[in-house]
């Protein structure tokens, strides 16, 4: 594998004679920087110290990918570098949402890219996991929207899902001014079976809204977006104030609203 040592390599490493014991509680031994393979032989170039000591991984990772590691890779074998850009689709406070096609398979994708500085500004480390972590088990749903790639770089973090080329419910309703009553009982019905469904995972969704509702080519809903959706246990409870203000009928900073699996 190139200059890549083996997890074997890094074992020989670790007990040769000039690695002192002593030394791993101020540095990590960094098989990188360390070896260098040739022809299948190893050979002791230097050592090296980094600030990787708290890293709980197999490899020591850099302070700026292990908060969102594993949950995004930092090396895939997909990057942004394997699709093409087509059109911004959304952009918001920590990213932007773009229409992507890839450049192996030539299928529309949806590639949602967020700022690492601004999810760490706000504290947002295990909103986002838990994000990917929904996304990656509940995604086989007829009614979710399927994310196949995620994976992180040094400034941003990458999630990519299937491209629904219906658009949103909001904006169809708007262009279209109103719905068949029969059409509004289907769109019901698929909004309860999938609540249903991430309820029954344990899964609390909390944004529940017109532009996070998707309708693909036959005609069906997708749900979207996961960022305020959470775990919860059969019976607790959630104090958390969140949600799109617009879509709620009263709002004052001393309201506490509920939710619960039940």
């Amino acid at each position: 594998m190139g200059n890549q040592a083996t997890h074997q390599e890094t074992c020989d490493a670790v007990s040769h004679p000039d690695f002192e014991e002593k030394s791993l509680s101020h540095f990590f031994y960094d098989p990188f920087a360390s070896f260098r393979v040739n022809n299948g032989r190893t050979f002791l170039k230097s050592r090296k110290k980094t600030n990787y000591s708290h890293a709980k991984t197999v490899w020591p990772l850099p302070s700026h990918e292990v908060p969102f590691f594993p949950e995004f890779p930092i090396r895939s074998g997909t990057s942004e570098h394997s699709f093409n850009v087509i059109s911004v689709v959304s952009s918001g406070a920590f990213g932007k949402v773009l229409q992507v096609i890839h450049k192996l398979d030539a299928k529309n994708y949806a590639m949602k890219i967020m700022s690492k500085s601004m999810i760490f500004k706000e504290n947002l480390v295990h909103q986002v996991k838990t994000e990917a972590q929904i996304q990656v088990m509940c995604d086989h749903h007829p009614f979710l929207v399927h994310g196949p790639f995620r994976w992180q770089n040094k400034r941003n973090l990458f999630i990519v899902t299937d491209f629904i080329e219906g658009g949103d419910l909001q904006q169809i309703w708007q262009d279209t001014g109103s719905f068949h009553e029969d059409l509004i009982k289907i769109y019901v019905a698929e909004v309860a079976l999938v609540l249903d469904f991430l309820h029954n995972a344990g899964i609390i969704y909390r944004d529940l809204k017109m532009e996070n509702l998707l309708i693909d080519g036959s005609g069906h809903l997708k749900l979207i977006d996961f960022g305020l959706s959470k775990w919860l246990s059969f019976g607790d409870r959630c104090h958390t104030i969140c949600g799109t203000r617009q879509y709620m009928g009263m709002f004052n900073s001393r309201m506490v609203f509920h939710e619960t699996v039940s």
